[in-house]
């Protein structure tokens, strides 16, 4: 999908004004946003306490306490999608609320959890 827009971006007239600048663009699609295993539950425990104090949780929270902290970019070629699970189904596990869910959904999307050798990458 992402390849998809980025081509789109190409094709609707845009000219990278150098190989590096193109490069960066296409950089994008080949990564993959992955968090530990071992900080889903310091993830859990800081929305909980985040839902408790204001009983929200604003996209620009979420980027910064949760995707600025907890979340590195990877080569996409070094992980196989059946060695990661979505961000979402990890923590929504730990929530009843559908609004609460369906928000978690939606801000983490496109972010996965990985276990194993990638823990001693970060």
């Amino acid at each position: 999908k992402k390849f998809n827009e980025a081509l789109e971006v190409f094709r609707s007239g845009y000219a990278a004004g150098s190989k590096q600048e193109a490069q960066k663009l296409f950089r994008e699609v080949r990564t993959v946003c992955l968090v530990r295993d071992e900080d889903v539950p310091k993830i859990v425990q800081k929305l909980k306490k985040e839902f408790e104090k204001r009983k929200d949780v604003s996209w620009l929270w979420f980027k910064k306490e949760i995707v600025a902290e907890y979340v590195v970019n990877e080569s996409r070629g070094r992980f196989k999608e059946n060695e990661c699970l979505p961000l979402a189904d990890e923590l929504i596990a730990y929530f009843d609320d559908e609004c609460v869910i369906e928000k978690l959904r939606r801000y983490s999307r496109g972010i996965w959890v990985k276990a194993g050798e990638f823990s001693n990458l970060i």
